[in-house]
């Protein structure tokens, strides 16, 4: 297994942040996930790094960047199609299978950064979408087992496996179309993203019951609130983005200042998304 130890992870953040330190592992083997779980009963699991923010970490952090293992079609199930997919493959690798293959059922993916298990153990998806119906199962590593389970799931959420656990394969049911369709399908879910010209970790809170996050950040005078060169986009309340040199302090500090802002606004208590590591 390779192995970082006090070493600078700023590069593995989408958002940069300036002082994201730590030590980190990359197993080599399944063989290498176990051990570690055995290992190491509390650690990060990093995926494609798109939501959070990190500081100096006190616990280790498991990347699964170097394990290897393909995405195959292996079977047929009365119209539908059973996909087996890598966690660790990113989420644009996902889509370009199910356009290449005309496979249908997550082409609302398409656009959004991160890694196929840090997808579904978030439940990463637009208004109005969800992993719900598609994942059939999940091969996972927890406490050095190696298991398999049928998740459910929430909003931003995954039930049925209580953490840590880290996901190795996931086994996708989608249905069979004409590429063409699909690459169409595609493209207009990627046509409705909106592009950040800055470094950023998506939305920094979730949607509260029955309201939008970026309307109440928004009413409540957000949009552009900064600390630092950490920001909420001027373009979009929700979104947290890096100007420049932010510090692990600087979001935590915004987002401390949006969600009292939001509060004495509305009454209403904002939950992050963003996850902030330590």
């Amino acid at each position: 297994m390779k192995y970082r130890k006090a070493a600078s992870l700023t590069s593995f953040f989408t958002i940069r942040p300036r002082d994201a330190w730590g030590e980190i592992f990359f197993p080599e083997s399944v063989d290498d996930v176990v051990r570690f779980t055995v290992e190491h009963r509390s650690f990060h699991l990093l995926g494609g790094g798109s939501n959070v923010v990190a500081g100096k970490l006190s616990r280790p952090v498991l990347s699964l960047r170097f394990l290897e293992g393909e995405s195959t079609t292996h079977r047929e199930e009365d119209g539908s199609v059973v996909v087996s997919m890598p966690a660790w493959a990113r989420t644009a690798q996902l889509v370009d299978y199910l356009v290449v293959n005309g496979l249908s059922g997550l082409e609302f993916m398409a656009g959004i950064p991160g890694t196929v298990g840090g997808a579904i153990a978030g439940n990463a998806a637009p208004k109005g979408h969800s992993w719900e119906g598609v994942v059939r199962s999940v091969l996972y590593v927890k406490g050095g087992s190696v298991l398999t389970a049928t998740p459910q799931f929430a909003y931003r959420s995954m039930r049925g496996i209580e953490p840590p656990f880290v996901i190795l394969f996931a086994e996708l049911v989608l249905a069979k179309e004409r590429p063409a369709v699909v690459k169409k399908k595609v493209a207009g879910y990627a046509a409705k993203r909106l592009a950040i010209p800055y470094p950023s970790a998506g939305s920094l809170f979730r949607n509260p019951a029955g309201a939008s996050a970026g309307e109440l950040l928004d009413t409540a005078g957000c949009k552009g609130l900064a600390v630092g060169d950490a920001a909420l986009y001027e373009q979009h309340a929700n979104i947290v983005i890096n100007r420049g040199k932010a510090a692990y302090a600087d979001f935590v500090a915004l987002r401390d200042e949006a969600a009292a802002r939001v509060w004495k606004r509305h009454k209403v208590k904002l939950e992050s998304e963003v996850k902030f590591w330590e």
